[in-house]
């Protein structure tokens, strides 16, 4: 979980981020709840498939009402069906966040943390959400002012 780099963290971080931009949205959550290896894409594809499950696909939609959601931006929006997309949604983009551990759904686990909500209402499902333990992350400017929004605004962490 920690991280030992010999050399200028912004070269890294940088390198990073340019690997990053070449990446397709198409089976991101699934493919970002692994470490990363060559090659895996159509791994993670077949696999997702074979187990029925359904790939998330842009922005989950969850009762807006309930949670008072922020207003999206239009370029979270996918542009074609996942069915459609031939791994180019997200090619060329930059991404908002990088971890080096996997990133993975905490209602699914027995950590402790896996039901902290803070300002959501319990009672009701809550909206999907994705968990990474790191000590080294790149975060764009978006996602940071995104979360100060979430914050400060509607009290949520």
């Amino acid at each position: 979980m920690d991280l030992h780099y010999i050399g200028h963290y912004y070269e890294f971080l940088n390198g990073a981020s340019n690997w990053a931009a070449k990446q397709p949205r198409k089976y991101m959550w699934e493919r970002n709840s692994l470490f990363w290896m060559p090659e895996f894409c159509s791994l993670v594809e077949n696999e997702t498939i074979k187990e029925g499950k359904t790939s998330v696909w842009g922005p989950v939609p969850f009762p807006a009402g309930t949670y008072g959601v922020l207003s999206l931006l239009n370029d979270m929006k996918p542009p074609v069906t996942v069915e459609e997309d031939n791994y180019e949604w997200g090619v060329g983009e930059a991404a908002d966040l990088i971890t080096f551990d996997p990133i993975f759904d905490p209602a699914k686990t027995k950590w402790v943390f896996r039901d902290d909500v803070t300002g959501y209402d319990t009672k009701v499902a809550t909206p999907p959400r994705r968990a990474s333990i790191v000590t080294a992350a790149r975060l764009s400017r978006r996602l940071l002012n995104t979360m100060h929004e979430e914050t400060w605004r509607v009290h949520r962490e």
